[in-house]
């Protein structure tokens, strides 16, 4: 085991890659990259542009009611006032003396105020019991929904993102037993020897070009900017034979795997299984997001938020490939990564655009924004207007599939900045510019505390990939064996580099990353930094986010390298186990804080 006092910056692993920048020819009014399909460009485009909405007027929206959850609506919660509050207990140490030291540390950097001193007393608990989330739109008292949600609770469990195979090998349509193919051994999956499954198969093969819809091209917009695009819908004429048939084979998953949350362990091995659930739930959520935001016909938030987590559903199941980086068609499906990424970021938008929108505004009013750090917040800059646009930040301090589906983690549902098409093209622009140095502009991943390829590091670096790539990620994880885990799609594509340290903060060592950052990446570049450092069991004591916050806001030309942060802000949060210092209250309010003055930031995960 490496142990906790290693100092000394280690970069073992350095994988060669090609720059990766997109040619002049790849960038369309869409800007997407290779590897998104004809037809989910279609689809995606329209809403980035904005032709396609949730309409003000619809009923669901309209009806919506208080989305804070419980009767957070009925009055303005009264924060706490000096002296009101008892002194909190220390929070019971961490169970690592060593990680004890150094977030302690960090802790030091954090000034002292009344409020911190009353980290967990109830009156500063903004989300005590499930009944205080932020209200939960999925109704899982439909039987499909909750098998769904157990579904999708499963592949987003460590045990499933964490189980890597060769898709491109992994592939066998009718195996019905454990069969060789390719010198590897390929997991049975009897879905695909079921005529629901088969039936549907036939269908999608014919279909899967046009999904039975038809394309047009919409008319620019001059007075909005927006340029003509191409977009899909479904045929009024078509029998809807592929839509029937993919739900079909939906509830054949749902009956067989989705009774308990471990139900997908079972197909995990197979691709092909994985693909036929992917391919269905590809299906039922275009149909819907064409419908929600196309057509503009009527819904229920529930089928909105079902749309959602179907499009991630896929994503999830695909996500342990290790023959591409995701832009190539798997399994006998041909389905790919990348049409779900942005899919699932599509439904994202129309979400914060529509009820998103309603829960940030009831959120002001009802909930102050009082406890807020006293720093001056400081970052690059040029992203502000960028802030008021990302996804919503939530009482609990978690993201929406906390929430909707109970997930306790789930890299998935963030509108990372390169999604913006405005964004993307500036950053191609200046990628054909010298840079102040002479040196290539990068797009750099800073993932500090990776914990794993699959883990975040694969996540954040496929949720960029179909809008803009990174060029390097450097990832810092003391486990040795991280390099191992990385396969080479993923090597050849990015320059991957592996920091074998533990990251410190207030310390002033070679691993302080205030010390540390300016020797990765310059000004620049376009730099992406996720910072989740905590010993993972037994969630007690100090942690070292607070602190880094705190420092990198007081060191102005370390903060000016950031583009954009993904931050996990850990709190007193008895539901969760967590006892820590800092509040749920105080939680909240940095983050808003941070979004009111112009930050990037997103509260992970």
């Amino acid at each position: 085991m490496v142990s906790i006092l290693v100092a000394v910056l280690v970069a073992i692993c350095f994988f060669g890659a090609s720059s990766g920048e997109p040619q002049s020819s790849d960038v369309d009014l869409c800007t997407l990259q290779p590897g998104v399909s004809d037809l989910i460009k279609s689809v995606v485009c329209p809403i980035q542009h904005h032709y396609w909405k949730v309409p003000k007027n619809a009923s669901a929206l309209l009806n919506a009611g208080c989305l804070l959850g419980k009767n957070r609506c009925a009055e303005r919660l009264v924060p706490p006032r000096e002296g009101e509050l008892p002194e909190s207990p220390p929070a019971p140490a961490a169970k690592n003396q060593r990680y004890q030291e150094l977030a302690m540390a960090a802790e030091k950097v954090v000034p002292p105020t009344w409020w911190r001193r009353s980290f967990s007393e109830a009156p500063l608990l903004l989300t005590p019991t499930n009944k205080d989330f932020p209200r939960r739109m999925f109704d899982t008292k439909v039987l499909s929904n909750k098998k769904l949600r157990n579904m999708y609770e499963c592949v987003t469990r460590q045990q499933f993102i964490r189980k890597s195979l060769d898709f491109a090998v992994n592939s066998h349509r009718n195996a019905s037993s454990a069969d060789e193919d390719g010198g590897a051994k390929v997991a049975a999956c009897v879905a695909m020897t079921e005529s629901v499954v088969q039936r549907f198969f036939s269908l999608w093969s014919a279909a899967r070009e046009d999904l039975e819809g038809s394309f047009s091209t919409s008319a620019a917009d001059s007075e909005a900017g927006s340029p003509a695009l191409r977009v899909w819908l479904p045929r009024s004429e078509s029998t809807g034979q592929l839509l029937v048939a993919a739900q079909e084979v939906l509830e054949y998953f749902y009956r067989v795997h989705g009774g308990i949350w471990t139900g997908c362990f079972a197909m995990e091995k197979n691709a092909d299984c994985r693909g036929a659930l992917a391919a269905a739930a590809l299906v039922v959520a275009t149909y819907q997001i064409a419908d929600v935001a196309g057509r503009r016909r009527s819904f229920s938030e529930s089928n909105f938020v079902r749309g959602y987590i179907l499009a991630a559903l896929g994503r999830h199941l695909l996500h342990g490939d290790t023959s591409s980086v995701g832009d190539q068609a798997r399994t006998v499906w041909r389905v790919r990564t990348f049409d779900f990424v942005v899919l699932q970021n599509a439904f994202l938008q129309l979400y914060i655009e529509s009820f998103g929108a309603v829960y940030t505004q009831q959120l002001s009013q009802h909930a102050p924004l009082v406890f807020h750090p006293d720093f001056t917040v400081t970052d690059k800059r040029r992203w502000q207007s960028y802030a008021a646009l990302l996804e919503p930040v939530y009482t609990s301090v978690r993201n929406w599939m906390y929430t909707e589906s109970f997930n306790l983690i789930d890299f998935g549902p963030y509108f990372p900045l390169v999604a913006f098409p405005e964004v993307r093209r500036q950053l191609l622009q200046e990628a054909r510019q010298p840079s102040s140095t002479g040196a290539r502009r990068r797009r750099v991943l800073v993932d500090v505390g990776a914990n794993g390829f699959f883990a975040s590091p694969k996540y954040l670096l496929d949720s960029y990939a179909p809008f803009l790539p990174f060029t390097d990620a450097i990832m810092v994880e003391p486990e040795p064996h991280f390099s191992a885990s990385v396969p080479k799609a993923y090597s050849k594509r990015y320059n991957i580099t592996h920091l074998q340290i533990y990251a410190e903060v207030a310390t002033g060592s070679e691993t302080d990353m205030l010390r540390l950052l300016p020797t990765l990446v310059s000004r620049d570049d376009f730099v992406v930094l996720k910072f989740d450092v905590d010993p993972n069991r037994f969630a007690q004591g100090p942690t070292m986010e607070w602190g880094f916050l705190f420092e990198i806001m007081q060191n102005p030309q370390v903060a000016q390298l950031v583009d954009e942060v993904y931050i996990e802000l850990h709190y007193h949060f008895p539901l969760l186990y967590w006892q820590h210092y800092h509040s749920n209250w105080e939680a909240l309010d940095t983050l808003r804080y941070l979004r009111q003055h112009g930050a990037i930031v997103h509260s992970w995960p």
